[in-house]
């Protein structure tokens, strides 16, 4: 599937970095963000401004959607004027908003529904500007639709799963504070009481999901916790459903920043 028009929807600091490096490698670009300001810089770079979500993505092939929470997920992609409403048959929504498993594959499920796709997308170091990788997750035919695209603006595709999977490993390392001063952050969100004595989580069986256990691994030493903290992430994530696997989901003989080589055995 080759990719002409895109959209960008959500216009903070990593929708509007995405933006300003696909409209610098020649892509049509259409954004929308309630901050009208917001758009008017991008259209001074050569973006189009889109009135509402639904306009940003009529024009489009896919859309990424940059977006702080699950309820304004929600609002943009099935509400009246949302992204649901004017992306073609077999559009790609890339999700890079901050949610738990459970809205990921609801979202799916949903999107489905009207013929369309949906994959995760998390771009990591401290300014999105200069981001060179992104952790993704969805069907290995989404992730190589966007694949030409984000390596066209100077990122590479590391996948760590099926769909789910990156909201996960964002849950799960939100679950206490990052070291302070590192280059790689957890998702924004108040960790949660990992303390002794609390009572366990009720698992609920929507938000199961698998993550890859070596990237998980490699990502906790690269943000430099120490393996204490690591068990205490790791049952805190089991306890909301979340499982470790293994191999890993790349690709035999791929490599990216994080995880290093993967052995032909994967």
């Amino acid at each position: 599937m080759r990719i002409g028009s895109i959209g960008v929807i959500g216009l903070g600091d990593t929708g509007s970095a995405v933006a300003r490096r696909l409209l610098a490698q020649g892509f049509e670009v259409t954004v929308h963000d309630r901050d009208a300001c917001k758009m008017a810089a991008l259209v001074e770079a050569g973006a189009t401004a889109a009135r509402i979500p639904a306009d940003a993505a009529e024009p489009a092939d896919l859309v990424f959607v940059h977006l702080p929470d699950d309820s304004a997920a929600e609002e943009v992609l099935f509400d009246c004027g949302g992204v649901g409403e004017t992306l073609p048959d077999d559009g790609l929504v890339v999700a890079t908003f901050a949610t738990e498993p459970v809205f990921v594959l609801s979202a799916a499920a949903r999107l489905a529904s009207l013929g369309l796709n949906i994959m995760e997308a998390w771009f990591l170091g401290d300014e999105p500007s200069t981001a060179t990788t992104a952790l993704a997750a969805g069907a290995p035919e989404h992730l190589a639709t966007v694949t030409p695209v984000l390596e066209a603006i100077g990122v590479d595709l590391a996948r760590v799963g099926p769909l789910g999977s990156v909201a996960a490993l964002r849950t799960t390392l939100a679950a206490v504070r990052p070291p302070a001063g590192k280059a790689l952050s957890p998702a924004a969100g108040t960790p949660v009481d990992v303390g002794r004595g609390r009572a366990p989580r009720q698992k609920d069986p929507r938000r199961e999901t698998t993550m890859d256990s070596t990237l998980f691994d490699r990502l906790c030493d690269e943000l430099g916790y120490e393996p204490s903290t690591v068990r205490v992430i790791r049952v805190t994530a089991r306890e909301v459903g979340v499982t470790y696997t293994e191999p890993s989901g790349m690709p035999a003989g791929s490599t990216h920043p994080l995880q290093g080589e993967v052995d032909e055995a994967a």
